[in-house]
């Protein structure tokens, strides 16, 4: 049996739509946040737009609380969040406020 992990959210990955596409059903979720990381956005071109996306950056300023949600996920499944995340991203293991150890998308610069 594959080992479950905590993935942190704080963009699409939210979105049932993605979720469906991702992992074939819509995951369960807590409330939870992340201290030390501030929210921007990054310009990402497709096909035929530029799109932005929400990406997190570690902040100055430790206080700074980013909101999200953790899923239970099966820890092979992280591959397939790495592909939908893509080279601006990177998977690190943090700890939430929670006390919960999650797996965090942020920027990879």
């Amino acid at each position: 049996m594959d080992k479950e992990v905590f993935l942190f959210s704080y963009g699409t990955l939210q979105q049932t739509a993605i979720q469906r596409h991702l992992f074939g059903r819509i995951l369960e979720g807590q409330q939870d946040e992340l201290k030390g990381f501030e929210l921007k956005s990054i310009r990402i071109p497709g096909a035929l737009t530029v799109t932005e996306y929400p990406i997190i950056y570690r902040s100055s300023n430790n206080s700074a609380v980013m909101e999200g949600v953790a899923f239970k996920i099966q820890e092979a499944e992280l591959s397939k969040v790495d592909q939908y995340e893509g080279e601006h991203y990177k998977r690190v293991s943090l700890k939430l406020e929670s006390g919960r150890q999650a797996f965090v998308y942020i920027s990879a610069y």
